[in-house]
C-alpha cells in the first residue's frame, strides 16, 4: 500500500490501534505543597547585610541572610526594621525600590552645587548612628538631592537594652539621604542654611 493510497481514517485506525497496544502509563499525583512551617523551616538565618547600590554607592538598607537547608548555595535576604548586627556590607547592581522617572524640564536648573560639610548622622532602617561625619551635600534644582559620604565611615548603635551594640562600616561616597532620619536631614539643611 502506497501513501497515496492511505486515507485518512485508516491513519486514524492505525493509531488508535498503537495507543491500545501501548503500555499503559501510570497517572502519578502531582506532588503535595510543602506548609508553610516546612517551608519556613528549610531556610536558616546566617546573618545581618547591609546593601549598597554599587552604581550610585546609595545605602539600600538592612537586610537579613537566610541560607537554604537544601539547596547548597542557594540564600535569600529578607529587609529587616528591627536592630540587629552587621557583619558585612554588599555592593548590588541594578533597580531597587521605586523607579524613578526623569521627566524632561524645559526649565534650566535652578541651582546644582554641592557643599562639603560635617553633620551629626542618624541611619533611621538602620538604628545606627554617629557623629560628626564628613559629608558631601548635593543640591539639583534648589532641593537636597544626594548626602554622600566622604571618608569611610563606623556607625554604629549603642549596646544595653535599648541598643544591640552593632556597626556598620559604609564607604567613602555611599549616598545615605534615602537611610537619614528627618531629624539629621533637618539639621544638616539648618546648618548648611537652606529651607527645610
Amino acid at each position: 500500500m502506497s501513501l497515496d493510497e492511505v486515507t485518512l481514517d485508516q491513519l486514524f485506525r492505525e493509531a488508535k490501534a498503537a495507543m491500545r497496544a501501548a503500555p499503559s502509563r501510570a497517572k502519578t499525583p502531582p506532588p503535595e505543597a510543602p506548609s508553610l512551617e516546612s517551608a519556613l523551616a528549610s531556610w536558616t538565618r546566617t546573618r545581618g547585610v547591609a546593601l549598597v547600590h554599587k552604581d550610585t554607592l546609595e545605602l539600600i538598607g538592612n537586610f537579613s541572610e537566610y541560607t537554604s537547608k537544601h539547596l547548597p548555595g542557594a540564600r535569600r535576604l529578607v529587609r529587616e526594621t528591627t536592630k540587629l548586627p552587621f557583619y558585612e556590607t554588599e555592593y548590588v547592581s541594578g533597580v531597587w525600590g521605586k523607579v524613578q522617572i526623569e521627566k524632561e524640564s524645559s526649565a534650566p536648573r535652578l541651582v546644582s552645587t554641592h557643599v562639603d560639610t560635617v553633620a551629626d548622622v542618624i541611619l533611621k532602617e538602620m538604628h545606627v548612628q554617629a557623629p560628626q561625619v564628613l559629608v558631601t551635600a548635593h543640591f539639583t534644582d534648589g532641593q537636597l538631592s544626594r548626602v554622600c559620604l566622604r571618608t569611610e565611615t563606623t556607625f554604629s548603635a549603642p549596646a544595653g537594652p535599648e541598643g544591640t551594640g552593632s556597626f556598620c562600616i559604609l564607604p567613602p561616597g555611599t549616598n545615605i539621604l534615602a537611610e537619614m532620619s528627618i531629624h539629621s536631614i533637618r539639621a544638616l539643611l539648618s546648618n548648611l542654611q537652606q529651607p527645610v
